[in-house]
């Protein structure tokens, strides 16, 4: 909690956060719920769940204690998925709010996943951030019918000039985007 309070002491408020959860494969599930008897956890079995129960419940309560409310901050599952991961995403959302189902899941795509997919992963998630560069009329369209609460999401290693930035935020306001993240 030590970073997250220094982080949020230098941050404004209200803060929005997303916490990243790498849970998805043995080498993350190993770093974040770690092992049973010195062996993997395998994903999606009953120890995993009952793990990640845990963390869920840990960090709600640390968050709570911290003022940071359900809607302050989202899990992210994937970052930047491909049309393969819709199947893990479905899987782990439906386990998340099986646990609490006040917490929401966090989703950004780029080109990864095809405009066909994009309807088969937005009844799992609350909140849906595609790229700038993503946020065509035709998906946008689809991502404002789904009723799922818009983001914006931006590649960080793009050259990408500030007055074209800037020039962004006025097409976000006219598209009702509620945050923005990178």
């Amino acid at each position: 909690w030590g970073k997250l309070d220094v982080i949020l002491s230098m941050t404004p408020k209200p803060h929005r956060l997303i916490f990243s959860m790498p849970i998805h494969s043995i080498a993350h599930v190993t770093e974040s719920l770690g092992t049973d008897k010195g062996k993997p956890i395998a994903v999606f079995s009953p120890e995993w769940e009952r793990r990640l129960s845990i963390w869920l419940r840990n960090l709600t309560a640390g968050l709570a204690k911290r003022g940071i409310t359900y809607k302050d901050f989202a899990l992210a599952l994937i970052d930047e998925p491909q049309d393969s991961r819709i199947k893990y995403i479905k899987k782990a959302a439906k386990v998340i709010k099986k646990i609490d189902k006040n917490l929401r899941i966090y989703i950004n795509f780029n080109h990864g996943i095809s405009v066909n997919n994009i309807p088969d992963f937005l009844n799992a998630v609350d909140i849906v951030a595609p790229e700038i560069a993503e946020m065509t009329p035709e998906k946008m369209k689809m991502l404002k019918d789904s009723g799922k609460e818009i983001w914006a999401y931006h590649v960080q290693n793009r050259n990408y000039p500030a007055d074209k930035m800037r020039d962004n935020f006025a097409f976000f306001r006219k598209e009702d985007v509620k945050g923005f993240s990178y």
